[in-house]
């Protein structure tokens, strides 16, 4: 028998503050597909307020902002390869556009009743608080984790 072992090699995304985009309970934590088109759930979902503002984790360009199948999406490229997507979104920000440079805590849209974070190196999706380094994620309770301050 053998075993396969799959690394994934991330590059070095922080150069700057890594914020966190919105404050509220995970609800829905990472899945990773088993393939491309195998079911997953490719990022984290954060309970969140109608209205909440969400923020760019990191500094980076806005690579896309718009609807994708009847929701809104902005999409944030924070390093080569690195994208960051915010989902969920109720509205955009007014100067949110595809090639916006957004600094970490910049406002991008507003939320909807969850928020949707996720990010992509490369092809592959990975868990998204810990590779952009939360490190204000607790546990709350048996198996609730919290993401932002406080």
């Amino acid at each position: 028998m053998s075993l396969a072992l799959q690394v994934l090699v991330l590059p070095a995304v922080v150069v700057g503050a890594v914020v966190v985009p919105i404050d509220g309970e995970v609800i829905r934590r990472f899945d990773r597909p088993q393939c491309t088109y195998c079911p997953g759930h490719r990022g984290v979902t954060i309970d969140s307020r109608d209205g909440d503002e969400i923020v760019a984790v990191a500094g980076g360009v806005v690579s896309f902002a718009g609807k994708v199948g009847g929701r809104q999406y902005v999409v944030q490229s924070i390093a080569p390869g690195v994208r960051v997507t915010y989902g969920g979104v109720r509205a955009i920000a007014l100067n949110v556009q595809q090639g916006l440079w957004a600094d970490a805590g910049d406002v991008l849209a507003l939320a909807d009743e969850d928020t949707y974070l996720g990010v992509r190196v490369g092809d592959q999706y990975v868990e998204p608080l810990g590779f952009l380094g939360l490190g204000r994620v607790r546990l709350r309770g048996s198996a609730h984790v919290v993401v932002g301050s406080g």
